[in-house]
């Protein structure tokens, strides 16, 4: 078992990515807008800005990136 600083730090940062792409998901699904959450009137590509903002890219755009880079996905 590791219970170094890097470990933990590394643990937190994978939950936390965890966190932001589920929230993330949520924010995009027709539930969001069901449940009005989702603001009225507001452009799909200033909502996903906004979601950019908020939780960071998107698990594909993190794939694609990384595909751009040569790492794996």
């Amino acid at each position: 078992m590791d219970y170094s600083q890097k470990s933990f730090a590394e643990a937190y940062t994978n939950s936390k990515q965890g966190w932001d792409d589920d929230a993330r998901d949520f924010m995009d699904s027709p539930a969001a807008t069901t449940m009005g959450i989702r603001p009225s009137g507001m452009s799909d590509a200033d909502y996903h800005k906004l979601l950019d903002k908020a939780f960071g890219p998107s698990p594909g755009e993190r794939a694609q990136a990384a595909r751009q880079q040569g790492g794996a996905g």
